[in-house]
């Protein structure tokens, strides 16, 4: 699976190279760059969710060379955020990794979900920080990678989305809102996606139904694949949202959610043409609720994230 191999030698290079770099590249993107520089090294975006509840989606972040996790608070605007990161988790094991951000309890405050070897935990959020003793939410992870929480099947709880990294297929494990072991049964929500990785989950169509994205690993594709809220496959037909989506020659989705407050949902991405691949910049690209392309022109909002 080249996406996953390809993210795990770019970090270790990363993680190897910040130390050194760090000091020299924050000061030449102070003197180049008229806008803040955001984060002494290189952060991996591990979700968009409005962490801190005051209206506007945030970047949540963890850190290549420090075992903490950030949050990037946002505006509600399409620009540049002038506010600094602040460290929402700290003192990591280095092999825990943040893999989704959502609030699995229902509580009103995002959580993390972690991956500790073959096992995901939830780290419950309040607001400020994720600080609180873990809770184990399931144990079945071997060939998974979770890619999001959302409550597929509309039941008004979270859901873990997982794809299995040698069949493709997509899976749903039902969240039941409780800090326990997530409800029993694995239902089968996408299949036959060959070279096809998930990247988020969302109501990308406004139509009150959780939909895939998933980019097409040679064919550099994003597409969409609607939802119909139910615990199955979905009868919908799959719809071309972009292409030129490789993060070798130019952009790399992080995250999906409605970033400007306008209604619609947007994609969030990393483009390392811009600046380079240890500092790249975070754009936002405007979605109309389409199932299809936008005719919205991207902006940048961030740098020093990639994902």
């Amino acid at each position: 699976m080249r996406q996953r191999s390809t993210r795990h030698e770019r970090r270790l290079r990363l993680v190897k190279s910040c130390r050194v770099m760090a000091a020299a590249l924050l000061a030449v993107t102070v003197l180049v760059y008229p806008y803040p520089a955001h984060a002494e090294a290189v952060s991996w975006m591990e979700g968009v969710e409005d962490w801190d509840g005051d209206g506007h989606q945030d970047l949540i972040a963890s850190r290549a060379i420090e075992p903490e996790v950030q949050v990037y608070p946002g505006i509600g605007t399409r620009g540049w955020s002038y506010k600094l990161p602040a460290t929402i988790a700290w003192g990591w094991l280095r092999n825990m990794i943040v893999s989704a951000v959502g609030d699995w309890d229902g509580d009103g405050h995002q959580d993390l979900v972690v991956r500790y070897g073959d096992e995901f935990y939830l780290y419950p959020g309040d607001g400020k920080t994720a600080m609180t003793p873990p809770v184990k939410i399931n144990d079945g992870g071997v060939g998974y990678s979770l890619r999001a929480l959302a409550d597929w099947d509309r039941d008004g709880f979270q859901d873990l989305v997982v794809q299995n990294v040698k069949s493709w297929d997509v899976y749903m494990i039902p969240g039941n809102g409780k800090r326990a072991h997530s409800a029993p049964g694995w239902v089968l929500i996408g299949t036959g996606l060959q070279d096809h990785n998930l990247q988020d989950v969302a109501d990308w169509d406004h139509d009150g139904h959780q939909d895939l994205l998933l980019w097409q690993d040679g064919t550099e594709i994003l597409w969409l694949y609607p939802g119909e809220s139910v615990r199955g496959l979905s009868g919908q037909k799959p719809a071309k949202l972009s292409d030129g989506w490789n993060w070798r020659y130019g952009r790399w989705l992080c995250g999906v959610a409605d970033w400007d407050g306008d209604g619609h949902q947007d994609l969030i991405a990393a483009d390392v043409q811009t600046r380079d691949v240890e500092y790249p910049d975070v754009w936002l690209y405007p979605g109309e609720s389409r199932r299809g392309p936008s005719t919205q022109e991207p902006v940048r909002i961030f740098s020093g994230v990639t994902c």
